[in-house]
């Protein structure tokens, strides 16, 4: 009896779902005409299937299985995303930003929407196609599991797709950007400590510095971003100025960068306003050079004022956050840079 009350509350449930993601304008992108059409036209097929389980159960299950028909709709404007938002990098949000995304509450909603829909159509299909093509001699009652690995792979593909790089949703533009960046990574097993300082001038003399620095946990969602301030020494000024003027005509090796991997590994970064980003790494077996561990150290060492901290999430639990991150490359238009031919956003 449960079985046969299963699959009813499937279909009605898609055609709940399919209902509310046509209603409820969160849309991400622009849908054709064509497209929504067949979208209406899904969520009636669930809502017939739904009706006739009991009756029809063949019929029943062909109008779920029709009911694909509203993937091109449900991909366009729920799946892919754009390039400032998607429904997964929702969850990366701090939580002082949520309320101009309606909480998590509305992802959640599209997140469950689409699961229930492909669930849906991937019983239909289980249940029309012929036991002995696919499925040899499975009774129909227990092909439930075909449809439930079919969802769990698309929800798996869609989110690694959505999370990877990390980044916040939106857009957050800058006047004006550090003009020297030095971040030393370690990771020791789980755990990440990760220090950052940033220095800002104008016209390329150093004037203050920002501390920013966090202990954060593989498998964890949530953790802590501290700052701090500091004048820049007069006796280091010309320290910074130097490794500047140095550093402008080392070539960048941004694409060798990727998050820490090893069980026990350590990276140093450098960066600045008119200077490529150069990492420096086990992985990819380059060493610091001497001054910039040395101008690093010697910042620390500087007294700090007005601490503060803000609380970061990471929705693939610490596996997305990556050197650029750190670097402060958190909003999705600091993701886009210009390629050989083309604008490149992710």
């Amino acid at each position: 009896m449960q079985r046969k009350i299963l699959t009813p509350v499937t279909y009605l449930l898609a055609a709940l779902a399919d209902a509310w993601l046509l209603s409820s304008n969160q849309l991400l992108n622009e849908a054709s005409t064509f497209e929504t059409v067949l979208c209406v036209i899904a969520a009636i097929l669930f809502a017939l299937g739904a009706a006739l389980v009991s009756r029809r159960p063949h019929v029943a299950h062909m109008c779920a299985a029709a009911g694909v028909v509203a993937l091109p709709w449900i991909y366009r404007t729920t799946l892919q995303g754009n390039i400032l938002v998607n429904w997964w990098i929702v969850f990366n949000v701090p939580d002082r930003e949520l309320r101009m995304y309606n909480g998590l509450a509305t992802a959640k909603l599209a997140i469950l929407a689409v699961a229930l829909i492909v669930f849906a159509i991937a019983t239909g299909i289980t249940r029309v196609l012929p036991g002995r093509l696919v499925f040899r001699k499975m009774p129909l009652r227990e092909r439930t599991w075909p449809a439930v690995a079919a969802t769990l792979c698309l929800l798996a593909i869609w989110f690694t797709q959505s999370v990877i790089p990390y980044r916040i949703p939106g857009a957050l533009d800058y006047s004006s950007w550090p003009i020297l960046q030095i971040l030393h990574l370690k990771k020791h097993g789980l755990q990440f400590h990760e220090s950052c300082v940033k220095v800002w001038g104008h016209r390329g003399v150093p004037e203050s510095v920002l501390f920013s620095s966090n202990d954060r946990r593989l498998f964890e969602y949530r953790f802590q971003q501290t700052f701090a301030h500091a004048e820049v020494p007069k006796l280091l000024v010309e320290h910074v100025a130097a490794l500047i003027q140095v550093s402008k005509s080392v070539k960048s090796n941004r694409n060798l960068i990727t998050p820490l991997r090893r069980w026990n590994d350590e990276g140093w970064y450098v960066v600045g306003e008119e200077m490529e980003l150069q990492a420096y790494t086990n992985e990819n077996r380059r060493t610091p050079p001497q001054e910039v561990v040395d101008l690093f150290e010697e910042l620390e060492k500087v007294p700090r004022t007005d601490n503060s901290s803000e609380d970061r999430k990471d929705v693939c639990l610490g596996f997305c956050y990556d050197p650029l991150s750190a670097l402060g490359a958190l909003y999705a238009n600091h993701r886009c840079r210009q390629e050989e031919t083309h604008f490149v956003c992710r």
